[in-house]
């Protein structure tokens, strides 16, 4: 059995689909198809390796075009200026650039790093944009953003979808895991499961 970091509450068999000179290796968990590094990196190693990160695809410029994009994406969901936002791992803070007092940013990484904004249920709304890749144990990601919201806030996610058309296809330890639809699925309804009420 493996500890899936998607759907480890079910247990998985999972094979092992790539190696990187005995660092790491990539298991695919054989239930929800998630592909996730082995061993997951230590924080020193991680704290070591974004404090020199860029993104050569994410120039400023892009990252503007995205956040505009997203914005337009969250309107329907009720986000106005008033809303209360946490936009987290939020890299060069573009997306809250200039957004007024309600909106917030961090990052563990960056000097966003104030854990004062980090409010038990303070928030109307938290983005997590391209972040759920990175971290090394997203069961319990989710869990401490869930307490971070209000109730009926919004929980919203991008991550990398290993079924779709992708430039690049491993990259340890800067991607930890590689989502299904189905390992997206499974993650939030345990996350259902450990607290009612979460607008999905």
């Amino acid at each position: 059995m493996s500890d899936c970091p998607a759907c480890s509450s079910f247990g998985s068999a999972f094979k092992v689909v790539a190696s990187f000179g005995g660092d790491y290796s990539i298991h695919k968990c054989a239930t929800c198809r998630l592909e996730y590094v082995n061993p997951m990196p230590s924080v020193q190693l991680l704290n070591d390796f974004y404090s020199s990160y860029e993104d050569v695809r994410a120039g400023t410029e892009v990252l503007k075009r995205n956040a505009s994009r997203n914005v337009d994406r969250l309107i329907p969901l009720g986000l106005t200026p008033q809303s209360k936002l946490l936009d987290y791992g939020s890299g060069k803070n573009i997306f809250v650039s200039g957004s007024g007092e309600n909106w917030f940013s961090y990052d563990p990484y960056t000097t966003n790093n104030d854990i004062g904004v980090l409010r038990n249920g303070y928030y109307n709304m938290i983005t997590a944009w391209g972040v759920l890749e990175h971290v090394t144990d997203p069961l319990d990601f989710v869990r401490q953003l869930h307490v971070l919201l209000k109730k009926g806030g919004y929980l919203v996610m991008t991550t990398v979808d290993i079924d779709g058309v992708i430039p690049y296809r491993f990259k340890p330890p800067e991607h930890l895991t590689y989502w299904t639809s189905d390992a997206v699925s499974r993650l939030f309804k345990w996350l259902i499961k450990q607290f009612s009420g979460i607008e999905q």
